[in-house]
């Protein structure tokens, strides 16, 4: 009888729980790969490890902060909403939880979640994370819209899909953006870390708010035309991508380390954010929709925004894959 290459961990903290899942080929054909997913601060796949490089980083400190780091969830609202208010049938509802405005990256990235018990499978390792918004959730007054937020996560010998799935428990429709923020390592430094995101527009918006005006500008012979790889070092950027070439997903090449990381995701991932704020990372974020989405639906630019939109009682389901490979 051949033992699993997959394995799974529980390991309890002082504060919360990681849950690690690991493949790891005998014979040894291939490198192993490992995530780490902390439930109770914000369901963050905060670390990705392929052999002995570290692919999705984090900060120690920042993380049992419930900071920005590793690859936490945003949702409903991906990054921005213009001041902190949205529209939804002639509603407004101000972004507000436990009396605190909430400036930035939805609702659900600093709170705790509920997790099953993981499971090994003929060919991954899985386990599944969720939240609940309801009438008796703080959440509630900044999204009043009844709904549990599923992620599940499976490790397979190519790399991790985390695949999500927002149920409206409501008797009305749900408008949602899903995305997730990964800090990807520079591990072949500023000049081998290469990125490419295939979009062939850019989504314009002024520098002091970061906030789309609705205006699309093609990025064809733009300093951010990201569509062939380009050195992260070369890059000053938090912009939002769409136009998304099908069949084609960002990719993050290591040069030095001989690797590629490669982000596919389903169809409804239309908009992509790139940051290279942080001198050690790059961010890559799929997003479902742009940066205020529920506004720009709001002013009639569906198109632009992709915002998603649930009925009563049903179910949407998509996912991200980080694929990776030796090359």
């Amino acid at each position: 009888m051949h033992k699993s290459p997959f394995s799974c961990t529980l390991h309890k903290t002082k504060q919360y729980h990681v849950i690690t899942l690991s493949y790891c080929p005998t014979p040894k054909r291939e490198k192993p790969i490992t995530v780490s997913i902390a439930p109770e601060l914000g369901s963050n796949m905060f670390s990705l490890t392929y052999g002995n490089d570290e692919i999705i980083v984090h900060k120690k400190a920042l993380l049992e902060k419930r900071g920005f780091t590793g690859n936490f969830v945003l949702f409903p609202t991906p990054n921005r909403v213009k001041n902190f208010t949205y529209t939804w049938s002639n509603k407004r509802i101000v972004l507000k939880k436990r009396g605190k405005i909430v400036e930035i990256h939805g609702l659900v990235y600093d709170e705790p979640w509920k997790y099953g018990n993981p499971h090994i499978e003929n060919d991954c390792a899985t386990v599944r994370t969720w939240i609940d918004i309801d009438k008796r959730s703080p959440l509630f007054e900044a999204f009043p819209f009844p709904c549990r937020l599923t992620l599940t996560y499976a490790l397979t010998p190519k790399g991790v899909q985390i695949t999500y799935t927002v149920k409206n428990l409501g008797n009305q429709k749900l408008p949602f953006g899903f995305a997730l923020h990964p800090y990807f390592a520079r591990l072949s430094g500023n000049d081998k870390t290469f990125i490419s995101v295939p979009a062939k527009s850019w989504m314009e918006s002024p520098k002091d708010t970061l906030l789309p005006t609705g205006k699309l500008i093609s990025v064809a012979g733009k300093p951010y035309d990201i569509r062939k790889p380009v050195a992260v070092g070369t890059l000053d950027v938090d912009h939002v991508y769409t136009h998304l070439t099908p069949g084609r997903f960002a990719t993050i090449q290591y040069a030095k380390q001989r690797i590629m990381v490669t982000l596919k995701t389903s169809k409804d991932f239309t908009h992509v954010v790139v940051y290279t704020g942080d001198p050690n990372a790059v961010c890559i974020e799929n997003q479902t929709c742009s940066t205020d989405a529920h506004n720009l639906a709001e002013r009639g630019l569906s198109n632009i925004s992709h915002l998603l939109v649930v009925p009563p009682h049903k179910s949407h389901t998509g996912y991200i894959t980080y694929e990776v490979a030796s090359c």
